[in-house]
Order: structure tokens, then sequence, then C-alpha cells
């Protein structure tokens, strides 16, 4: 009898393409970008404190106390809108304080939004989460519909390329999503 054989998992895996007329969606892991993007859209909440960057960074040089009074004074931003910050927008989808985390109509709005600016700034390419299923409760399935209704079926005309970050626990729900995307396209 022979030995097993010495067999081990790679992370990673293929990536998938989705082509609708002008509009290529490539669904790839977060840290193997397809292409440069000139826009990344970042799944935030309402107080803007999960897409904080998790680099260190020294504290500013303002006074603690002007600090402090800022923050107590600051309100939420509305769910739905996106606050642009250079080449990272900000997607308000998260509501810490409710349950569900996140609702369908918040994604749709957030996206119609990132359509928007996409024709503000005459952006061809992006880097786009599944909004909702980043640090929200939202289940991949219908977040992928969302995306495709609200964002994919009439995208930004000027917008030719779209990452779809896909982190591995989503990757065999997106890959089967696109496929049949694909199938209904023709």
């Amino acid at each position: 009898m022979s030995a097993a054989p010495n067999l081990r998992l790679i992370a990673g895996g293929r990536r998938t393409i989705w082509r609708h007329g002008d509009l290529e969606l490539v669904a790839a892991p977060p840290g193997e970008a397809p292409f440069p993007v000139e826009r990344q859209v970042i799944e935030e909440d309402r107080w803007r404190v999960l897409g904080a960057s998790p680099e260190w960074q020294p504290p500013p040089p303002e006074h603690p106390v002007r600090l402090l009074t800022a923050l107590v004074f600051d309100t939420p931003a509305p769910l739905g809108r996106v606050l642009a910050n250079g080449r990272r927008w900000h997607a308000m989808v998260v509501d810490l304080d409710s349950e569900p985390l996140v609702t369908a109509d918040v994604v749709a709005a957030a996206l119609a939004e990132v359509a928007a600016l996409c024709r503000r700034h005459t952006v061809t390419r992006l880097a786009l989460p599944l909004l909702g299923t980043v640090h929200g409760d939202l289940d991949p399935h219908r977040a992928l519909e969302i995306l495709h209704d609200a964002f994919l079926v009439t995208p930004p005309a000027t917008l030719r390329r779209v990452w779809l970050r896909a982190p591995q626990r989503h990757q065999l729900v997106i890959g089967q999503a696109l496929a049949r995307w694909a199938e209904v396209c023709g």
C-alpha cells in the first residue's frame, strides 16, 4: 500500500469575471487587485469608526480639549450616504445601534450614490466590497442581488471595470452568482 499523498490547500483561487456591455466585473480577494483602481469604496458605519485605517498614526497636533469637544458634538452620518475622502469613498451602510445592522434599502441608496460619484468624477476603475457583508449582517445572496439590480444593470457610463473585493468566505457565493448572471445575459 502506498503512502497517502502530501496534499495542501493553497489560499486564493481563480478570479471570476463577468461582462455586461462595456462593464467588466472582476471578483478577486481583497489583497489581490486585478487592476489599478481610481477609487475604493469602504463599508462604514454612521459614526465613521469601522472604516478607519488599521495603521497607527500619530495623534493630531490639536489640543485634547478641542478634540474631545469635537467628538462630544459630533453627529452620526445619515445611512445610505457616501462620504468622499480623496480616493476612498466611505459608504454609510452599517448602523451599530439597530438590529439588523444593515438593510437592503440602505445598501441600494449607497450604491446609487457611488454611481453618482463615479459619473461626477468620471471614474473608470473602481474597487467595491460586497456592501452590507463586510461589517454588517446582510446575507451575501441578497447583497449580490442589490449590487446587480442597483448598480450593475445600468452602471455609470464612465465606469469600465469594477473589482468586487471578494473575501474567501464569499467567493463560492459570488462565483455562483456571476455564473448565473452570465447565463442570463448570454
